[in-house]
């Protein structure tokens, strides 16, 4: 069921404050009060916006928030050890604290708008709308690492964006805050037009009385006229009230799948469904598009992908619920009309021999990668050049699994975990795809924690943001962090081996670089000026580009101080490997 609406629990007396994609262009940016569109209650056939002129498709910028932001020789980060901190990174060898301000709740994401920081946190409002600090909410509930964080958490909290003036990082101004009800899912911003999913939950502040996901949009074109323009809700399947949802996007269409089961009269059944947003409305106007039900369950943004008016998804069914799904991978397209008649074109199914479920999923052009698990690891090269007919082109056997795919023409680079010799090591494979019929892995790398006893620093849907392949050094960046075994002593959300591993990208071979050590829970890595620098929540470090294990750091600045806090035992979920490499036993902490 669709609801329209434009209830938001503002946090402040005004409706509503952002800041503009283009930057403030003035001293300051002082947000003003501005009303809502009144054509946002309009139903959707009276106020689609339809196709963009081509000069304004072309300027609509698909950008995705991140935990890191750069301006010049400025990183702005954010934590919950740090708040937003700004650092000058202009020389390496003394990285520089310019200004700090405090975040509360859990700190998720961020944009930055000129001199302007759009901050993202969760659990920010407690079920009484009562403001938490990090430190209160994590005394309460101790937060997981983001990739443990599972998908089927009930929300309790509200979420907030605080709009943040630093142009003068010494004296970071808060110049309008609003609350989200719920938890924020996800997040695009297209032109001027920043769009943010949330999932709401039963028990938070400001929530609906049934679970659903909303959508609103944000005209942040004018810094003195920013404002909500359009809020679409989907209420949840009550056979999976609690799952959130995945987000794929284009400049033109959101696509936000989720579970939701649907049992046919011949005894068949859909397990998702997907609801296409049209978002191609420069002022910020949502279209609600179609809705298509998928036989299998989409668990990640990688399994969705539009590609020359064409939508393509690979889905299993249960793979939620059991560890090796039901049935074969499905492989579905659709031809895109238009954002409302979207119909299918083509299918097929994976030939996985033996029960075995899906783990992960890439689109590249006119071809797909999907990767299943049970012993070994198969990777299957999926033929898209005519949708119509899409065809299972290839399958190589490996050990272990793979989490994530990064497809750099003919080679793919994979990041997963061993299951052989080196079982439970995190691993980084290199494929040759060059032949589709005959895929080929190249090298492979094992690192970090035997026993799986280590964790990537995001969930399936981010991951892509923490594990980076900087083409132009040749190097592979995997953050990451590892446990001890028995999880007893006390707990800490800065586990001492915490590090970044790098590794030597060739052609046909991969080698194992230096080890870069940093301490509270390393998340990025980026180059910069030739210096590569690792960012935690408590620290920023800086490496020349050709470190050897065992080298110091030529820059090493705390930006903030993680908390002891008693030792949290988790309960081993899987989620189908959204992140979470390892027993799930988690050490708490917080970080202030």
């Amino acid at each position: 069921m669709i609801q329209r609406s434009l209830r938001l629990t503002m946090a402040a007396s005004a409706l509503l404050s952002l800041t503009s994609t283009v930057g403030c262009g003035k001293s300051s940016c002082d947000l003003m009060l501005a009303s809502a569109d009144p054509t946002a209650g309009q139903a959707p056939a009276e106020r689609n916006a339809g196709s963009p002129t081509p000069s304004a498709a072309a300027a609509r910028v698909l950008e995705e928030a991140d935990i890191i932001q750069t301006d010049g020789d400025r990183l702005y980060t954010m934590s919950k050890a740090s708040g937003l901190a700004v650092v000058g990174i202009a020389s390496a060898d003394k990285p520089t604290l310019l200004g700090k301000h405090p975040l509360a709740g859990r700190p998720f994401e961020m944009y930055r708008r000129g001199d302007v920081v759009l901050a993202m946190s969760n659990d920010v409002f407690d079920r009484n709308g009562a403001e938490r600090t990090a430190a209160q909410v994590d005394r309460a509930t101790p937060s997981p690492p983001p990739s443990e964080l599972p998908r089927s958490t009930p929300v309790t909290g509200s979420a907030q964006i605080v709009a943040l003036d630093a142009k003068y990082p010494g004296s970071i101004r808060k110049i309008a805050s609003f609350e989200i009800p719920g938890e924020i899912a996800d997040t695009r911003a297209v032109g001027d037009v920043l769009y943010v999913v949330s999932y709401e939950g039963d028990a938070c502040h400001g929530c609906a009385s049934e679970p659903r996901t909303v959508i609103t949009s944000f005209d942040v074109s004018d810094p003195a006229k920013a404002k909500q323009i359009d809020q679409v809700a989907f209420n949840a399947d009550r056979t999976a009230t609690s799952w959130k949802r995945s987000v794929a996007a284009s400049a033109q269409r959101l696509y936000v799948a989720g579970l939701e089961i649907v049992r046919n009269a011949d005894g068949t059944q859909t397990q998702s469904a997907i609801d296409v947003l049209d978002v191609s409305d420069p002022a910020g106007r949502i279209g609600v598009g179609a809705k298509l039900r998928i036989k299998g369950e989409i668990l990640s943004r990688w399994q969705m992908d539009e590609h020359d008016g064409v939508l393509r998804v690979v889905s299993q069914q249960d793979i939620s619920r059991t560890r090796n799904g039901t049935g074969a991978p499905y492989v579905d397209t659709f031809t895109i009309t238009d954002s409302r008649t979207i119909s299918p074109l083509g299918e097929t199914t994976l030939n996985t021999h033996i029960q075995e479920a899906l783990k992960s999923v890439r689109f590249d052009g006119p071809r797909a990668y999907a990767i299943t698990f049970q012993n070994t690891d198969p990777l299957f090269t999926i033929d898209l050049s005519d949708p119509a007919a899409p065809k299972q082109a290839g399958e190589l056997k490996i050990p272990g699994f793979v989490h994530h795919i990064e497809p750099r023409g003919d080679r793919l680079v994979g990041l997963g975990v061993e299951q052989t010799a080196n079982f439970g090591q995190l691993q980084v494979s290199l494929f040759d795809v060059s032949d589709m019929a005959s895929p080929k892995m190249l090298d492979r790398v094992a690192f970090g924690a035997y026993n799986g006893l280590q964790d990537l620093t995001e969930d399936q849907d981010r991951i892509h943001k923490a594990f980076r392949v900087f083409d132009d050094h040749g190097l592979i960046a995997v953050p990451h962090t590892a446990r001890y075994a028995d999880g007893y002593g006390t707990s800490s959300c800065a586990p001492s081996d915490g590090a970044v591993q790098l590794i030597k990208l060739d052609r046909d071979a991969l080698s194992k670089q230096a080890l870069l050590t940093t301490p509270g829970a390393p998340r990025r890595a980026l180059v910069h000026r030739d210096h590569l620098f690792t960012v935690s929540e408590t620290n920023i470090r800086a490496f020349t580009l050709d470190v050897q294990d065992g080298d110091k750091p030529v820059g090493d600045l705390t930006i903030g101080e993680c908390q002891l806090t008693t030792p949290q035992w988790g309960d081993d979920r899987e989620f189908e490997g959204r992140g979470r490499m390892g027993n799930d036993v988690w050490r708490g902490g917080t970080c202030e």
